[in-house]
């Protein structure tokens, strides 16, 4: 085995690792992985690195990838790190252009040419795919890939469409997949992060939908669990984790994140709501009286500050802080 095509959107860094590292041992050497982007209107064949090398990354600060924003070089032990997949350069006769909202061009770069700017714009590709010998480029639109520039390489981040927008932060969906991934009965393919409109609030909730068939009780320790590492890990708060029969996938095998959206913004899993919040409010709703007046004190900030929430003495908070449907 020579050479595997890796062309996810984006290619995780640590996947293409684990990867990597079970199969050693069989002898694939690791200059084998070949991360690429394509897209079916461009015959699958966009942007490559050199074929025989090495695959590269960035390490860059997640929340410094909004939109138009220059993305933050860090070190690999920050806590906000995330890594960038190197994708290559545009092929032969092939030129990618990033463009804003607006469809104002931000930078440019062909075979031939190379641009180092390394904003995150949505990359649109109108443009080059010109066959030998003829003077009339074909332009191709993607479905609002998000795109950088670095050192003349191309690195996409995510989609347009899939963005999470809490509290004025764009989050990915794949990025807080990323985070659950190794916690048993989080792992990837089993958990889907998804933006759900909210009507009282400009922002979305965040939604973890994850795979799970089996007893609720026990599935009340997996959401617990998600909610702290999102938490921790991302800094942002996960509005409701439901747990779902079956995570949807294209035939290609993505996560189909905004038909999870949609149908939970339908009412769609509205039984498996109830379901888990019962068995939440059993677990979470006997707790002690409060003993001391501070403890009481603390007790009637919190009441005031979660409206319609019942939380004991000694829950915590990060717990309890799982916004109900709204």
């Amino acid at each position: 085995m020579r050479l595997i095509f890796n062309g996810a959107e984006p290619i995780s860094v640590d996947l293409a690792e684990e990867f990597l590292g079970r199969t050693a041992p069989y002898g694939l050497r690791r200059n084998a992985m070949f991360p690429v982007y394509g897209l079916a209107e461009a015959s699958l064949a966009v942007s490559f690195p050199p074929p025989g090398s090495a695959y590269r990354y960035i390490t860059v600060d997640r929340r410094s990838l909004g939109v138009g924003s220059a993305a933050l070089p860090v070190s690999g032990e920050d806590p906000n790190a995330l890594k960038l997949m190197c994708e290559g350069k545009p092929i032969p006769y092939t030129t990618v252009k990033l463009v804003d909202d607006a469809g104002t061009e931000v930078a440019r770069t062909s075979s031939v040419t190379c641009s180092s700017r390394a904003t995150t714009s949505r990359a649109a590709f109108s443009a080059t795919r010109r066959p030998r010998g003829s003077d009339q480029p074909r332009r191709l639109g993607t479905h609002r890939d998000l795109a950088l520039w670095h050192d003349g390489d191309l690195y996409v981040t995510g989609r347009s469409k899939e963005i999470i927008f809490v509290n004025g932060q764009n989050y990915y969906p794949h990025d807080l997949e990323a985070v659950l991934q190794h916690e048993p009965g989080l792992e990837l393919g089993k958990v889907a992060a998804a933006g759900v409109h909210n009507p009282h609030s400009p922002t979305d909730d965040l939604v973890l939908f994850v795979l799970h068939r089996s007893d609720m009780a026990e599935f009340l320790p997996v959401a617990t669990r998600a909610i702290h590492l999102v938490n921790e890990h991302a800094g942002v708060e996960v509005a409701r984790v439901v747990p779902v029969k079956r995570i949807p996938k294209t035939t290609s095998g993505k996560l189909q994140r905004t038909a999870l959206a949609q149908a939970y913004e339908n009412g769609d899993f509205a039984a498996e709501i109830a379901e888990f919040d019962a068995a939440w409010q059993a677990r979470h709703g006997h707790g002690r009286d409060a003993a001391s007046q501070i403890e009481r004190q603390l007790k009637a900030i919190v009441d005031d500050a979660l409206p319609g929430k019942h939380v004991d003495v000694d829950d915590n908070l990060f717990d309890v802080a799982r916004a109900r449907s709204r």
